[in-house]
């Protein structure tokens, strides 16, 4: 994983059902504000670590995620996200799945749990219906604008982005302004397209 100030001119994905398992301040400061690029409003959390965060592609097709891009806010809000962990997958996420993941705090970690998960026979899904999700990135957010761009673009449908703890030790819950992922859809989905 490459990371880097900024962004890129790779097309911004639409997502839709957005759901997280961290509650939110109030309405107003959902999770439906992450995905709104020119909103100033932020997604606040209730909790302050391991939040999962789901969203499908809006549409029909599938996508190929290269590069995620996160931002956090500057004014005004406490506590910023500092680490996340980005998943793929085609069906509707497993996010029991990802449980090994949530005491991840260092890039080294995270590569370390994706090797020991590749090293055991696939885990089944915790529930029908649901699909384990493939590990894409681990982003750690040192400023408030932060792109990560994928070692392999990530075919899929829907994305489980995991908000690990805020950048602050004293932060009480986790502050999210945007999340950009952005890729391809549809026929650019190279050797995924049998299965958009």
């Amino acid at each position: 994983m490459q990371v880097q100030a900024g962004s890129c001119d790779t097309p911004l994905l639409p997502f839709t059902n957005i759901l997280s398992d961290g509650g939110a301040y109030d309405e107003e400061f959902g999770p439906h504000n992450l995905f709104q690029e020119e909103s100033q409003i932020c997604y606040c959390s209730l909790r302050r670590s391991s939040i999962n965060v789901t969203a499908q592609l809006e549409g029909l097709g599938c996508f190929m995620l290269a590069s995620i891009e996160l931002r956090t806010p500057s004014l005004g809000y406490t506590s910023p996200l500092g680490q996340a962990i980005l998943f793929t997958s085609f069906g509707r996420p497993d996010v029991a799945a990802t449980k090994r993941f949530d005491e991840v705090f260092s890039e080294r970690e995270y590569r370390e749990q994706v090797a020991e998960m590749q090293a055991q026979p696939p885990e089944r899904p915790s529930s029908p219906g649901l699909e384990v999700p493939t590990p894409a990135s681990f982003v750690y957010t040192s400023s408030d604008r932060v792109t990560a761009q994928l070692d392999v673009p990530r075919a899929g449908r829907w994305i489980l982005l995991k908000l690990l703890r805020p950048r602050e030790p004293s932060g009480d819950n986790i502050d999210v302004q945007f999340v950009g992922c952005r890729g391809w859809r549809g026929a650019r989905c190279f050797g995924a397209a049998d299965a958009c």
